[in-house]
Parts: C-alpha cells; sequence; structure tokens
C-alpha cells in the first residue's frame, strides 16, 4: 500500500491551505492541518468502493494519535514568565491576553525583534482603535464604580437597620430561653409540691404539708 501511495497523484488542494503575501511583500503559504491531508487520502476509494489503503488507514490513525511532546506548552509558559513580571501580578486578564497578544505578534511579524516588526497603516489604525477601546472600557468601569458606590450608599442605613433588628431579635431569643428555663424550674417545683403534699395527706404528715404548701 505504501508503494501504491508514493505514486498516487495528490491534489495540492490537499496540502496547501492558501497563499498569500505578507507585510515583508514576500509570498507565504498557510498549510492545512495533516489531519485534513489524511483524511482525504484515506477517503480514496476503488472502483469496487472498498478503501484503496485500509492498513495505511490503520498505520496513520495510531501515528496521529501519539503526543508531539509539550513543547508548546512549555513555551507558552515561558511567555507568560516574560509577560507577567514582579511589577505587573495586579494586571486583569484583558491586559494579560492583550499582551501575549502583542508577544506573539512580534515572534510571527519580526522574528523576536521589536525593530524588525514593520509599521503599517493598518497596524496603526489598530492601536488607534485598541486605545479607544481602552478609554471607553476605562469610562465603564469608572461609570461602574460610581454606580457601586452610590448604591452602597443607599444600602447603608438599611443594612445598619437590618443589622440592628437582628441583635435585638438575638437579645430576645436570650430572654426567652431563660424565661422557658425559669418556667420549666417552676414547673418541676410545682410538681414536686403537689407530690410531697398528696404523699404527707396519705400519711398525715403535716408538717410536710407545710414544706409543700412553700413549694407551690
Amino acid at each position: 500500500e505504501w508503494l501504491m501511495y508514493s505514486i498516487e497523484t495528490i491534489d495540492d488542494s490537499w496540502i496547501i491551505k492558501r497563499k498569500y503575501n505578507g507585510l515583508d511583500g514576500q509570498e507565504y503559504i498557510e498549510h492545512h492541518e495533516v489531519d485534513f491531508y489524511w483524511n482525504k487520502v484515506l477517503s480514496i476509494v476503488q472502483i469496487n468502493g472498498y478503501p484503496k489503503y485500509p492498513i495505511l488507514s490503520k498505520l496513520v490513525k495510531n501515528i496521529l494519535i501519539i503526543s508531539h511532546g509539550n513543547a508548546d506548552v512549555e513555551r507558552g509558559f515561558s511567555a507568560n514568565t516574560n509577560v507577567l513580571t514582579k511589577d505587573r501580578t495586579l494586571l486583569s486578564e484583558k491586559s494579560i491576553n492583550g499582551l501575549r497578544a502583542i508577544y506573539d505578534g512580534v515572534e510571527f511579524l519580526g522574528a523576536g525583534s521589536v525593530h524588525k516588526v514593520q509599521v503599517s497603516t493598518d497596524m496603526i489604525r489598530a492601536v488607534q482603535k485598541s486605545a479607544a477601546s481602552y478609554k471607553e472600557e476605562l469610562l465603564k468601569m469608572k461609570a461602574l464604580t460610581a454606580s457601586q458606590q452610590k448604591e452602597s450608599e443607599l444600602l447603608q442605613p438599611a443594612e445598619l437597620e437590618k443589622k440592628k433588628l437582628i441583635e435585638e431579635e438575638q437579645e430576645l431569643m436570650i430572654k426567652y430561653k431563660k424565661l422557658q428555663s425559669k418556667h420549666k424550674t417552676a414547673e418541676l417545683l410545682i410538681d414536686e409540691g403537689n407530690q410531697r403534699m398528696e404523699n404527707s395527706l396519705k400519711n398525715g404528715d403535716f408538717t410536710d404539708i407545710h414544706a409543700a404548701y412553700t413549694l407551690n
């Protein structure tokens, strides 16, 4: 099958996604993902409708699922370390994403060197638009902060009143529990007095009757 594949006529559109001219005037080629290419190749069928490369299909699929390593991830962590310095620990998520976009842009357009990046009219417009969006975002944040502060000031008296009511409720609960405890003690004393009086009447002990009367 590999020999058959090696002499197969492959359409360039399966490999090349598009061609374009860069800012430096040079022509660049953007290729399709490898799975796109192999999907096209392995979709080739014979005259009878059966796949032309059944064994090659299994081989390619097993190779493609093998991990290619974590070099890209490690490079991303390294780039984040360069972006997030000690002076930038309080940056927002949007700011971090913006810095990463600039970092990646310099890597792509200037091979890692800022002075090699060609400044075009579109880039200047993009920066101006970004600055305008940033100012607009700042105004929104200020308005939101002012609104939240005003809302907090309006809610403050209500919160104080709520806190006062909660404290009063807690005090009432404490008093209620104390009254319950006293009531229970009184019931026990009354029950004991009644029992002693009943026993005294049966036994004819008037001294105990006086004690029972005192408990009641």
